[in-house]
C-alpha cells in the first residue's frame, strides 16, 4: 500500500506525469487511428442495414460509443475532481478539466446524433424520455465543470468548485445507465447485455466495439494533451520539476 502511494505521488510530479502521459498519448494516438480506419468504413458502409430501420442504423455506430465515452468522460472528469480534494494536487484538477471538455463534446454528439434518429424512428426530434433527458443533464453538467474551471478567479477556488460539481455530477451516471430498466421509456432497453445474452447479431456488434474502441482511445488522448498542455504552462510559470 505504501508503494502503491508513493507511486502515485511521484506520479504527481509535473515532470513525470508530462513524461508518463506523453508516451502514453503516443499509443493511444497510432490506436485511435488504426482503430478509426478500421471502424468508419465497417461500420457506415460494410456492415449490414437494420432489419426496421434499413442505413438509419448505421447512426448508432456514431450515438452508442458517444453515449459510452461521454459516461466514461464524466466518470473519471468526476474521480479527478475528488482526487484533487484528497490530494490537493493540481494534476488533478488539470485531469478532471480535460476529460470534463471531452464530456461536453461527447454528450453533444450523442444528443445530436439521437435526435436524427428520433425524427424519422419516433416522429420527433426530442421527447422527455427518462434517458433522453439523463443525458441532457450530463451535457449541462459537463459544461458547468468546464465554465467552473474556466471563468471563476482566483484559480484556487476554480479548482474547488470545479471539483465540487464534477463530483457531485457523478451521481447522474447510474440514472443515465438504470433509466430504460427502472422506466418505462420510449428509448430502446440496451443491445448489448454483460450478464446476459443480447440480442445484436455480430455482424453489427464487432464493427460497434471496433468504433467504441476509437471514441475510447481518442477521448483519453484528447483528456491527457489538454491536461499536459495546461501543466507545461502552469509548470513553466511556476518553475515546478
Amino acid at each position: 500500500m505504501t508503494s502503491l502511494k508513493l507511486s502515485f505521488h511521484a506520479l504527481a510530479r509535473p515532470a513525470t506525469f508530462l513524461r508518463v502521459a506523453g508516451v502514453t498519448c503516443s499509443i493511444l494516438g497510432i490506436l485511435s487511428v488504426v482503430l478509426f480506419a478500421v471502424g468508419v468504413p465497417w461500420a457506415l458502409w460494410l456492415s449490414p442495414p437494420d432489419r426496421l430501420h434499413g442505413d438509419l442504423v448505421r447512426l448508432m455506430y456514431i450515438h452508442v460509443p458517444a453515449a459510452w465515452s461521454a459516461m466514461m468522460a464524466y466518470a473519471l472528469c468526476g474521480l479527478s475532481g475528488a482526487g484533487y480534494w484528497v490530494w490537493r494536487h493540481p494534476v488533478a484538477s488539470l485531469i478532471s478539466e480535460g476529460f470534463g471538455e471531452m464530456a461536453v463534446l461527447l454528450s453533444a454528439l450523442c444528443l445530436i446524433t439521437g435526435m436524427l434518429w428520433g425524427k424519422p424512428a419516433w416522429g420527433a426530434w426530442w421527447v422527455w424520455d427518462m434517458r433522453l433527458t439523463s443525458m441532457l443533464l450530463l451535457f449541462l453538467l459537463s459544461v458547468s465543470v468546464v465554465l467552473s474551471y474556466t471563468l471563476i478567479t482566483p484559480v484556487a477556488l476554480s479548482r474547488k468548485v470545479g471539483a465540487i460539481v464534477a463530483s457531485v455530477g457523478l451521481m447522474n451516471l447510474p440514472l443515465i445507465s438504470f433509466s430504460v430498466t427502472w422506466w418505462t421509456t420510449l428509448h430502446q432497453p440496451a443491445s448489448i447485455r454483460w450478464f446476459a445474452k443480447d440480442s445484436m447479431d455480430m455482424a453489427m456488434k464487432m464493427p460497434l466495439m471496433t468504433m467504441a474502441l476509437a471514441f475510447t482511445t481518442l477521448t483519453i488522448w484528447c483528456a491527457l494533451r489538454c491536461a499536459m498542455r495546461r501543466l507545461q504552462t502552469f509548470k513553466d510559470a511556476r518553475g515546478l520539476s
